[in-house]
């Protein structure tokens, strides 16, 4: 009795899964040695989600545009207490106060260089930095202040999206005299 021969056409080792396996690890090592080159500094970025409570941010930090930039601070408690005592408006109030705090890209690295001269003669106070931004604003000035703010234990900061038209016309603005602090309900 004679066996025929069978012959077996898909005796060959089939190379595209394999291919395909070889691509996504050369990928991985790609990204991880990557990792491995990057300063400590840059692999892990501290952004703290903000406290919704009032009173908790020292600073608010509102990105007008990519020039432009809003700076409010305790300094201005005075301001608003007497502009409320004199009865203007809540609108003519927040007006005047952004036209009064209204800086440059230069004077906001003026402002964070003094922020930083404080909390090095008194490292036992704390700083919490609100910056807020408007949804279309490239992340780029986020960044670049998030980067001059960096570095220091006893500031925090928190970004969060918003226009400054939401702070201009704001609802109320409420004193505490005792703790002397502003709460701006919007």
């Amino acid at each position: 009795m004679s066996f025929k021969k069978r012959f077996d056409i898909n005796k060959n080792i089939e190379l595209t899964s394999l291919i395909d396996m070889i691509f996504i690890l050369f990928i991985f090592f790609l990204v991880s040695s990557y990792m491995i080159q990057t300063p400590s500094q840059e692999r892990g970025l501290f952004i703290p989600a903000p406290k919704n409570e009032p009173g908790t941010a020292q600073i608010l930090i509102q990105i007008v545009d990519s020039n432009t930039i809003f700076w409010f601070d305790k300094s201005d408690y005075k301001y608003i207490r007497n502009n409320i005592i004199s009865g203007l408006s809540t609108q003519d109030i927040m007006y005047r106060l952004f036209n009064r705090n209204s800086i440059s890209i230069q004077g906001l690295d003026n402002e964070i260089d003094n922020l930083k001269s404080i909390v090095k003669q008194n490292p036992e106070e704390h700083y919490f930095i609100l910056i807020r931004s408007p949804n279309n604003l490239a992340c780029g000035t986020v960044m670049d202040i998030i980067a001059k703010i960096a570095g220091h234990t006893n500031i925090e900061y928190g970004c969060v999206g918003g226009s400054v038209n939401e702070i201009l016309n704001c609802k109320t603005i409420k004193i505490n005299p005792e703790k002397q602090t502003i709460t701006i309900d919007l």
